[in-house]
């Protein structure tokens, strides 16, 4: 341990012995009026002055950490008296009501602690006292301070889960069986990968090992309720699920030392839930290891019929889809965002494919940025629609915007549509105080959209050269030959012929390079 910690600690075990001591010693100078007055006078003068580091630190303590000396309550104890009461019901982003049973914990009982136990008795009255950490700013509440509070063995305050490599699960072309467990849009929906039988499957092996941790758990750290401490978004924890199932869940926002409700996301079935504090638990760090199972995929071959996917497409999309083993062809992998571009399809056969029954429903149209013709006219790029892009899985799944509300997707239109921001790379400015996260992760997406962009322009304005050369070629040969020849009076003639193959020619390169559509009722623009 530290010079510093150890000042501290033997600092605060000093003022609980002495609490009564220290507070005599605050009490006002008096001048007594006797032979020995002066003498008392200094004596009591010497006293009150700070002989070593101690008094200075005890002197911090009772000015920033105003506690009750002569008794503490253990972390364990207050946590289990505060998982007692019943828990309400819990509300999820799908808009169901769940109430669970409460998970009740018997109070630890405390024994007096003997003189080696000292040490890790301070530690635990230190860590367990808001009124320690409210001393600190919160910018400085690290997991080096919460860690006190914080279960042997348990998830950092900075611990992120490894996300799933899609590269991994499957290829290009490949034929494989999925599970949609939750939709934003016909472009942007999660899965699970469905495996032959449960001993294959890593989310059923997960999900075991989980339950039975806290099932057989004597530990009183993971048995009660997690510490408000800990309600800080981005913290990984288990919650309880209403079939009384643990899963691994990440906090959303950072709630109120004093809140009822506390905003999580399933990352292993992407959902999210309000839940009491009571149905949050620590998360062994060896659970951690495991990357996220909720897989990102993405419609191909459709796109909607406006500028956003409206509820009715959405909604068919969801009856097509839930509540059943599907069948997909893995069409585009995207292994930087992790997502898989596919055709679904409830039948092996894929007859026919949900993305055609979308279509023939007037739900959808048929995108033409899969066909080869148009990936060679855009020098072998497969066009995105912004509404591929936007909202982000990212943004998504930190539900920092409604999932089911028209209003905000025609808001979402104006933004993202606007040819500053598209264009231009420029963000909005947003009047609204509420979209302030909106903006944060906006300005976080920017960046690589930029480069993104940027690098297939210079393409396009390179391929726009070579095809410009490869015209000026291609006329200096013909001009060259039609001197050397006798011009042919009637029309159609050799040279004529010659002249409409070499122009013939041009087009075929301008296609290729994907600079110049072979039909103007073809010409994209490019987003």
């Amino acid at each position: 341990m530290c010079t510093g910690k150890r000042k501290v600690l033997d600092a605060i075990a000093a003022f609980q012995q002495s609490a009564v001591v220290a507070h005599d010693k605050q009490m006002p100078l008096q001048n007594v009026a006797n032979a020995n007055g002066h003498v008392e006078l200094q004596a009591e003068q010497e006293q009150l002055m700070p002989d070593s580091e101690t008094d200075y630190l005890l002197e911090w303590l009772e000015k920033t950490a105003h506690w009750d000396v002569p008794e503490h309550t253990s972390r364990h104890k207050a946590a289990a008296k505060k998982a007692a009461p019943e828990c309400p019901a819990s509300h999820s982003d799908d808009g169901e009501l769940r109430t669970q049973n409460p998970f009740g914990l018997a109070a630890a009982k405390t024994d007096k602690l003997s003189d080696a136990g000292v040490a890790d008795q301070v530690i635990e009255d230190i860590g367990s006292s808001e009124n320690f950490r409210s001393a600190f700013p919160e910018s400085c509440v690290t997991d080096a301070i919460l860690m006190l509070d914080r279960a042997k063995h348990a998830v950092r305050l900075d611990c992120a889960l490894p996300p799933l490599n899609v590269q991994d699960c499957c290829r290009q072309g490949d034929l494989i069986r999925i599970a949609v467990c939750k939709v934003y849009s016909p472009f942007q929906f999660w899965f699970h990968f469905q495996h032959p039988t449960d001993d294959f499957d890593p989310l059923v092996q997960l999900t075991n090992e989980i339950n039975s941790f806290y099932t057989h758990q004597l530990d009183p750290a993971y048995r009660s309720a997690m510490p408000s401490s800990f309600h800080k978004a981005g913290y990984i924890c288990a919650a309880q699920h209403e079939s009384g199932d643990w899963r691994r869940a990440r906090v959303l926002h950072t709630a109120p030392t004093d809140a009822t409700w506390v905003y999580v996301y399933h990352v292993d079935y992407a959902t999210s839930v309000e839940l009491p504090p009571c149905k949050l638990r620590f998360l062994p760090d060896h659970f951690a290891n495991t990357p996220i199972q909720a897989a990102r995929g993405t419609l191909s071959h459709i796109q909607p019929l406006g500028i956003h996917w409206p509820p009715d497409s959405v909604s068919h999309f969801k009856r097509l889809v839930y509540h059943r083993t599907l069948h997909a062809e893995v069409i585009e992998v995207d292994a930087t965002a992790g997502i898989l571009f596919m055709r679904l399809s409830q039948s092996v056969e894929f007859a026919p494919s949900i993305n055609k029954l979308l279509v023939e429903a007037g739900l959808a149209a048929i995108s033409e940025n899969y066909s080869r013709a148009v990936i060679a006219y855009n020098c072998g790029r497969r066009l995105r629609y912004l509404r591929e892009r936007l909202p982000s899985f990212e943004i998504l799944e930190s539900r920092i915007i409604p999932l089911n509300d028209e209003e905000f997707e025609q808001y979402f239109d104006a933004i993202i549509y606007c040819p500053s921001f598209h264009s231009d790379f420029q963000l909005p400015q947003l009047q609204n105080p509420f979209h302030s996260g909106l903006l944060e992760a906006l300005a976080a997406w920017m960046p690589a959209y930029r480069r993104e962009q940027e690098h297939w322009r210079r393409i396009y304005k390179q391929a726009d050269m070579q095809l410009l050369e490869a015209r000026r070629q291609t006329k200096k040969k013909a001009d060259s030959e039609a001197q050397g020849k006798e011009v042919l009076a009637e029309p159609g003639g050799q040279v004529a012929q010659e002249v409409a193959a070499a122009a013939g020619g041009a087009a075929k390169l301008a296609l290729e390079t994907g600079n110049q559509s072979p039909d103007p009722r073809q010409q994209l623009h490019h987003l």
